[in-house]
């Protein structure tokens, strides 16, 4: 029971963690067609997208719980729609 309420309580907060970044991500301006990412600008946007998953993950496993692969790429994919809204 509280193994599936941990895991339900993790996926409640990733949902809500999706919701603010596709509101936040809808109200601002998009990439435009002018702007071409250079490889340097995309290795840093990378690394600090790792950074900060990999900090969350830290934390997550400090208190007892796995992060699996699957979370862990989701995680990378909500950070990255974050990012594009920073």
């Amino acid at each position: 029971m509280t193994g599936s309420y941990v895991l339900h309580k993790r996926l409640s907060a990733l949902a809500a963690k999706l919701k603010e970044v596709t509101a936040s991500k809808h109200t601002k301006n998009r990439w435009h067609d002018g702007h071409a990412a250079t490889n340097a600008e995309l290795s840093e946007r990378y690394q600090d997208i790792k950074s900060r998953v990999d900090e969350d993950v830290e934390h997550e496993e400090a208190l007892g719980d796995h992060v699996s692969d699957l979370e862990y790429s989701l995680r990378e994919w909500l950070e990255d729609l974050n990012y594009s809204t920073d």
